[in-house]
């Protein structure tokens, strides 16, 4: 038997403030980690949120939440793997 569905909750679905409140903290999230990769690695932080902005679709000041979970992980990723993102030259 395959295992019960969980309820995916949509971003409409979501409380507005709630909402507004978790795309903030995230954004923050992302902000931190963009600096850590950017000591890390030797990069321009602007490279950075562009290869971001190529790879999830757009502007973090426009994105969703689904997206901005996206760069979190991606960042996240390069981190964790201990290698700079692919196609950023270093400063």
């Amino acid at each position: 038997h395959a295992p019960p569905k969980t309820a995916e909750v949509s971003e409409e679905d979501m409380d507005p403030l709630s909402l507004a409140e978790k795309k903030e903290k995230i954004r923050e999230e992302i902000t931190t980690l963009v600096n850590k990769c950017a000591r890390q690695f030797n990069l321009d932080q602007k490279s950075i949120h562009a290869k971001l902005n190529n790879r999830h679709g757009g502007l973090i000041s426009k994105a969703n939440f689904r997206q901005l979970e996206g760069r979190k992980k991606s960042i996240e990723s390069w981190l964790n793997r201990a290698s700079a993102p692919v196609g950023i030259p270093t400063s």
